[in-house]
């Protein structure tokens, strides 16, 4: 992941505009997405123990069985967040992005 460590957090978010018809939770997956973007190295929660920190037990959990968050080999990611949320790319880009992750997840049965 090209995240920096001590990045600020963005002054913004990107967020699917159907988040409400898509998403399960969709409350949870903007607290989810906020309290990601503040992390030092933003989406990405340095051990499970400190993402239920920040986020409360219910979300964490909630988010676990969900699949928002997944362990990545360096920490507690938000699933999705580097095609969503980090690059200056444009809609086509992040979209062309997010049809690819689908795609392999599709493929690869996840």
């Amino acid at each position: 992941m090209p995240s920096q460590r001590g990045q600020l957090p963005k002054a913004y978010l990107r967020i699917d505009p159907n988040l409400d018809s898509t998403h399960p939770a969709p409350g949870d997956m903007v607290a989810l997405m906020c309290a990601a973007n503040r992390q030092p190295h933003r989406g990405v929660f340095k051990t499970p123990e400190l993402a239920e920190r920040v986020l409360g037990r219910g979300l964490y959990r909630r988010s676990v069985e969900r699949g928002d968050l997944i362990s990545n080999g360096v920490g507690i990611y938000v699933d999705g967040w580097q095609e969503w949320q980090e690059g200056d790319l444009t809609v086509g880009e992040r979209m062309s992005r997010l049809r690819d992750k689908r795609r392999n997840k599709d493929t690869n049965g996840s």
